[in-house]
């Protein structure tokens, strides 16, 4: 069996009980929403990283996420908007300026 293989059946499993609708066709999901569909292409990672989004670095030890059989996942609200701090809006008003706008 592929590296992953078992994983990828989980969260395959989990987004077809999340969309009824989702079907597996050519090696991918598809979420019929609308007037579309959404593809899903699931893969496993060559390298883990860490959570991080974009600061997150290929080959550094990652924390293993798993998610138990019937498990829901929990999503944060997103806080407030961060406001600009009075340096950066300083330095767009130099820089519209500078530019005559």
């Amino acid at each position: 069996m592929a590296r992953g293989q078992e994983e990828k059946l989980i969260v395959i499993n989990k987004i077809k009980e999340v969309f009824p609708e989702a079907f597996e066709y050519d090696k991918v999901i598809r979420i019929p929403i609308g007037n579309v569909q959404i593809k899903v292409a699931l893969t496993c990672a060559k390298d883990n990283v860490e959570p991080g989004g974009d600061t997150a670095v290929p080959g550094v030890k990652a924390t293993k996420v798993t998610i138990a059989e019937g498990a829901e996942p929990v999503f944060e609200d997103v806080s407030a908007a961060v406001e600009p701090s009075e340096e950066e809006l300083n330095a767009v008003s130099n820089l519209m300026e500078s530019l005559g706008l």
